[in-house]
């Protein structure tokens, strides 16, 4: 290994994050997508489409999230 350090950086809507039991749904039982300016329908399309920073947050026990890793840090950054 030549020592140099790189960062990569991908946010909570990256298909290499795993969602589990589900990515978007009732935080109750699964995870929910929050938007920090809200969402509202999309004129073309029938859903709702996010304004602002996205966040991934949950209530169900035992909700979780994976990626793969190899490397020797990782850094989370948090919402603001």
């Amino acid at each position: 290994m030549s020592g140099n350090p790189f960062s990569v950086a991908f946010e909570d809507i990256d298909p290499l994050v795993k969602y589990t039991p589900y990515s978007e749904g009732d935080p109750r039982q699964g995870w929910e997508i929050a938007y920090s300016e809200g969402s509202v329908k999309s004129p073309k399309w029938n859903w709702q489409q996010g304004r602002g920073v996205g966040v991934h947050r949950t209530r169900a026990p035992g909700a979780a999230f994976s990626f793969k890793f190899y490397g020797m840090h990782v850094h989370f950054s948090p919402f603001s």
